[in-house]
């Protein structure tokens, strides 16, 4: 199944994900993030993986719940460096006729470690406290 979340659009986070089933019940969705923002020199990028097992074994198709992992690249104006993020997501995915798919899901996350620098200075900004929000709404093709 071939995804995109459809809300990040609208704020200029661009992102794509390619869910595998390997098993009778479990799939691997390797992730890709762009996020920017032109005249502001904000840019991120982002490579994350989730790990789901579908309780229906239906497939791709139905309840959803497993681990995430997301590495975020900084490379803004000021800034650069690494965010690493661990996490738990679970949804639900519809298949359509003729492969159209539509999916939800809900999740939290937490920086785990962060290597992110400002300017020339090797000074390490902290991580991001406390546990982060994750919340898919994406569209996107089965085959």
């Amino acid at each position: 199944m071939l995804v995109t979340n459809v809300w990040p659009w609208l704020a200029m986070i661009y992102n794509i994900g390619y869910e595998r089933m390997i098993g009778p019940n479990l799939s691997i969705r390797p992730r890709g993030t762009w996020v920017g923002v032109s005249g502001y020199g904000v840019n991120f990028f982002g490579l994350g993986v989730d790990l789901f097992w579908h309780p229906l074994q239906k497939g791709i198709e139905g309840w959803y719940f497993g681990p995430r992992y997301d590495a975020w690249i900084a490379s803004s104006t000021g800034y650069t460096g690494m965010m690493h993020f661990i996490g738990v997501m679970a949804g639900y995915n519809i298949v359509i006729a003729n492969g159209f798919t539509t999916q939800i899901g809900l999740g939290v996350q937490l920086n785990i470690v962060n290597s992110v620098s400002a300017g020339t200075s090797s000074t390490t900004i902290a991580a991001l406290p406390g546990t982060l929000p994750c919340f898919d709404a994406a569209i996107g093709w089965a085959f």
